[in-house]
């Protein structure tokens, strides 16, 4: 019996350890946002998306987008060190102009220091490689885009996403979709393939059937 839980607590670890470098952030799971939800950007197939659900907004002139349109979210970072980003995102020319931090947490869940207005964003790359597009629906899809890595020490964060204002192809009818599925950070090898996660096989993933201070923290 004694041999057999060594066993099993050595795989245990082994796990761990492989999931422990890679963060695997559900759109849906955001704290706030004060975009406007609209379920049809979802796409007709719960099971083409991570989780089963996604971050679903829209925004026009009929329902202007807020200045700034944000998403927040809370993570943990298992350990210091340089993380590829990726963004499971709707159709890219349909995206709005995307500004997204990282605000490290203390303690007590407060930022350890609220950023100004203007510090520290990571610009949106909306001319990154498009990977892995997928129908969801009419005039709907779902991908994923490499973005800058980014470096990080260990421990909680609020990731603050900003929708600032529409892509290039929107600018007249002032439309913008934010549809987020699933953001992946990893210190791993990883290729984009549905809604699976590094180090996960693909059957068992799912998902492939004026700018002011901050002040939402």
């Amino acid at each position: 019996m004694k041999k057999l839980i060594a066993v099993t607590a050595v795989v245990l670890a082994g796990i761990c350890t492989n999931a422990a470098t890679s963060v695997w952030i559900e759109g849906e799971s955001a704290l706030k946002t004060n975009l406007s939800a609209n379920p049809w950007m979802k796409g007709d197939n719960p099971k083409l998306l991570s989780g089963g659900d996604a971050l679903a907004c829209l925004n026009d002139n009929s329902n202007p987008l807020p200045k700034p349109g944000f998403v927040l979210w809370k993570i943990d970072v298992p350990e210091t060190g340089d993380y590829q980003v990726y963004f499971r995102h709707g159709y890219l020319s349909h995206l709005g102009k995307i500004r997204y931090r990282f605000v490290q947490l203390g303690a007590d869940g407060a930022p350890v220091k609220k950023p100004g207005a203007e510090e520290g964003w990571n610009k949106f790359d909306a001319d990154a490689k498009v990977m892995d597009q997928q129908p969801i629906g009419q005039y709907r899809t779902i991908e994923w885009t490499k973005q800058a890595p980014v470096k990080l020490d260990k421990g909680s964060y609020y990731l603050d996403l900003q929708v600032t204002e529409p892509g290039a192809d929107h600018v007249k009818d002032s439309v913008v979709w934010t549809l987020i599925d699933c953001i992946c950070l990893t210190k791993e090898a990883f290729a984009p393939n549905g809604a699976t996660k590094p180090g996960e096989a693909p059957a068992a993933a799912g998902g492939t059937d004026k700018a002011k201070d901050a002040d939402y923290y």
